[in-house]
C-alpha cells in the first residue's frame, strides 16, 4: 500500500513516528532518534496505530483478509492431519488382521525419547505454568548473567545483557519481546512454541559446532528439565513434556531440534515441577549411582523411563484441569508405539 509511505503512526512504547519504507512484508518506522522494523500488517493489530483513519480502514481490511486466509490454511492443515491419522489407524488395524495372534507387540527399548537441559526462565510465570513464556524477572536475569554466566544471557548483543548494563529500561525490554521474539533466547518462548534444541558443542576442538539428534522417532517423548537458581543437579525438575511430531536431525550449520503441534503437551506449575525430580526417574546408563548431566543439552531415555514419567504426570495432575489430558497422553503414547505397559520394568534410581 503506497499510501502507507510517510504516514504518521503512534507506538505504545516508542511514541510517534513516520513510516519510511514498506518492503517484503516489513515496514520501517522512523521515531525521534531511531528506526524500527515491524511485520506488516500484523504490527497494526497490536502495536501501531495509524493517525489517518482512511488508511487505517484499508489496513484493517488487509489484516482481516490475511486472518481469513490463515484460518483457511489452518483448517486445511488440520484436515490433512486428521486424514493422515485415520490412514495410519487403518494401516495398524489391517496389520493386526494378518498377525497369527492378537497379542500386543512385545515392547523394546530401541526408541530414543529425549530429555532436554534448559536454562531456567521464569518469564510469564503464572498459576498455570512455571514460566518459559516471556522475559525473565530482574532477579533471574542477574543470576543467569552474574552467577551462571550463561552465553545466551551474557553476550554483549543480548537484550538482557543490555538491560542489565542499564542500556535500556525494563519497559523497553518487554516492548522488544512483544515485537521481536527472535532476538531473545529460545527458552523465553519454549512453552509457547514447544520446541527443544540439541544446542552446540560447549568445549573442545568442536566448540560452537551444532549438535545433531540421532535416530529420534516420531511419537517419542520429549521432556523439558531445568534447575531452579542455586540448586544442585540432583534437584533438577521436569517442567514440561510433549509428543514429538516434528524432527530436524541437524546439519553442519544448524543444531537438531524436536517440536510438536499435537494436543499431547503438558506444562507444569512451579509447585508441580518441584515434585517431579528428574533423577527419580532417570539414571546414567554406565554410572547408575552418579547424578551428573555434563555439558550436553539432551539425554536419551528408553520407553520404560518414559512410561514411568507419564504415569507420574497422571498422578500429579489427578485433581487438576489437565487430569484427562495426562491420561490421554499416556494411553496414546502406549497405543501408538504399541507398548504393553505390563512389561514396563521398574528401575532402581539414585536415592535423593
Amino acid at each position: 500500500m503506497t499510501e502507507l509511505l510517510n504516514a504518521a503512526v503512534s507506538h505504545k512504547i516508542f511514541g510517534d513516528g513516520t513510516i519510511t519504507d514498506l518492503t517484503n512484508g516489513y515496514i520501517t518506522v522512523s521515531f525521534d532518534t531511531f528506526e524500527k522494523k515491524f511485520v506488516y500488517p500484523e504490527a497494526f493489530r497490536d502495536f501501531l496505530n495509524l493517525q489517518d483513519s482512511v488508511i487505517s480502514i484499508k489496513v484493517n481490511k488487509v489484516i482481516k483478509i490475511k486472518e481469513e486466509q490463515e484460518l483457511k490454511e489452518k483448517e486445511e492443515r488440520e484436515l490433512i492431519e486428521k486424514t493422515e491419522e485415520a490412514r495410519k489407524i487403518q494401516e495398524r488395524f489391517n496389520a493386526k488382521l494378518h498377525k497369527k495372534t492378537s497379542k500386543v507387540k512385545k515392547k523394546t527399548n530401541d526408541r530414543r525419547n529425549l530429555a532436554f537441559k534448559c536454562n531456567y526462565c521464569n518469564g510469564g510465570e503464572s498459576l498455570a505454568q512455571i514460566g518459559y513464556n516471556g522475559v525473565c524477572s530482574d532477579a533471574v536475569i542477574q543470576y543467569n548473567i552474574e552467577k551462571k554466566h550463561l552465553v545466551s544471557c551474557s553476550d554483549e548483543e543480548s537484550n538482557c545483557q543490555k538491560y542489565h548494563n542499564e542500556k535500556m529500561t525494563r519497559e523497553e525490554l518487554d516492548g522488544l519481546m512483544a515485537v521481536d521474539e527472535c532476538s531473545f533466547c529460545y527458552e523465553s518462548q519454549m512453552l509457547k512454541n514447544w520446541k527443544a534444541s540439541a544446542g552446540k558443542v560447549q568445549y573442545g576442538e568442536n566448540k560452537g559446532k551444532p549438535k545433531k539428534l540421532k535416530n529420534v522417532q516420531y511419537n517419542s517423548l520429549a521432556l523439558l528439565t531445568t534447575r531452579l537458581p542455586s540448586t544442585k543437579e540432583e534437584e533438577r525438575i521436569i517442567f514440561g513434556a510433549f509428543l514429538i511430531d516434528d524432527i530436524f536431525e541437524g546439519d553442519d550449520d544448524n543444531p537438531g531440534y524436536v517440536s510438536t503441534q499435537s494436543e499431547y503437551k503438558i506444562k507444569l506449575t512451579l509447585e508441580e515441577a518441584q515434585k517431579m525430580k528428574f533423577w527419580s526417574y532417570y539414571t546414567n546408563p554406565n554410572k547408575k549411582d552418579v547424578v551428573q548431566w555434563g555439558s550436553g543439552l539432551f539425554r536419551y531415555l528408553n520407553d520404560d523411563q518414559a512410561i514411568r514419567i507419564l504415569r507420574a504426570l497422571v498422578e500429579l495432575k489427578e485433581n487438576s484441569p489437565e487430569a484427562q489430558l495426562a491420561k490421554d497422553f499416556l494411553d496414546h503414547f502406549c497405543q501408538i508405539n504399541q507398548i504393553d505397559t505390563a512389561e514396563v520394568h521398574e528401575e532402581v534410581t539414585v536415592n535423593l
